[in-house]
């Protein structure tokens, strides 16, 4: 681990940053010189990523702090509170400057205004600052994209239901990267994993809400009616395994079957949850199933 500063920014270096880095141009290590190429632009690239959330932090007013380590990087900052546009913007500004170097490094490729001799590195550099900073942008926490989502919505409730849906995003991930590549399957189980112990602690927090929650809602009686879209995507989802609208129909009639059982105390939850997980369990494992025949 190396601490140094660059001005007024701390900067830390884990042994970890270049290590990873290297593994990640494993096929190139019998090539040295193009090895060179890869760490010169993965290093150039996360270190301009971070710059760009630097320079958002300074410019609400925060003094920022930089720590380069396995992941990538990653730039905190300590100030006064900052509102909810300026919290997003701090997290969209990385992404946003490896696009923009991306797409002026394309447009010089495009042009022809780099010599030969940079080919191989104008690769390296678009791959890392247009492919690098796409990945960041997906809604998933602790990713740039998800941070922001994070940030820009309110109340524990929200957040429960984006950490919920990046969840859901990294199964898809892991089930790719069974057909794709180990390295995408590894990449979404950690998120995964991440992003399941956030839901676990956004739960503990909202357990007094819920409970008051729950108090304000209208008791199941054990004959109240029983909800005919809950009933309904009980029945679709039986017939899910067959391709077509079944596994869709399940899953929306359970969602709103949900809400109006919960709503007006009726009765019918077991039956909508049936739906909700069969009917997005199914539809999921078709649309992998597609895109194994699209592909092949």
């Amino acid at each position: 681990m190396v601490d140094f500063r660059v001005g007024q920014l701390p900067v830390r270096i884990t042994v970890w940053f270049p290590l990873t880095l290297a593994l990640a141009g494993l096929g190139l290590w019998r090539d040295p010189p193009s090895l060179g190429l890869w760490m010169l632009a993965a290093v150039s690239g996360v270190v301009l990523h971070e710059l760009g959330h630097v320079i958002a932090f300074r410019l609400a007013g925060w003094r920022p702090r930089m720590e380069l380590h396995a992941f990538g990087g990653a730039t905190h900052g300590e100030g006064p509170p900052l509102g909810r546009g300026a919290r997003v913007l701090s997290h969209l500004a990385g992404p946003a400057v490896g696009l923009a170097l991306g797409g002026l490094i394309y447009l010089a490729q495009a042009r022809h205004l780099l010599p030969a001799r940079a080919a191989l590195l104008a690769e390296f550099l678009l791959w890392v600052n247009l492919g690098w900073s796409g990945l960041n942008l997906l809604p998933i926490p602790p990713l740039d994209g998800g941070a922001a989502l994070f940030a820009a919505v309110p109340g524990l409730g929200a957040r429960e239901a984006v950490t919920a849906i990046a969840i859901f995003l990294c199964a898809v991930g892991a089930l790719a990267g069974l057909y794709v590549a180990p390295g995408l399957l590894a990449f979404s189980m950690l998120l995964g994993i991440h992003n399941a112990g956030v839901l676990r602690a956004l739960n503990q927090q909202s357990l007094p809400l819920r409970a008051a929650r729950d108090l304000a809602r209208p008791a199941v009686d054990a004959d109240a009616p029983l909800n005919k879209l809950a009933v309904a995507s009980a029945v679709c989802s039986a017939f899910c395994f067959l391709p077509g609208l079944s596994s869709v129909l399940a899953l929306a009639l359970g969602v709103v079957g949900l809400r109006q059982v919960r709503a007006r105390g009726q009765r019918g939850a077991s039956a909508a949850w049936m739906g909700i997980g069969l009917g997005g369990f199914n539809l999921l494992a078709h649309l992998m199933w597609l895109g194994k025949v699209l592909t092949d």
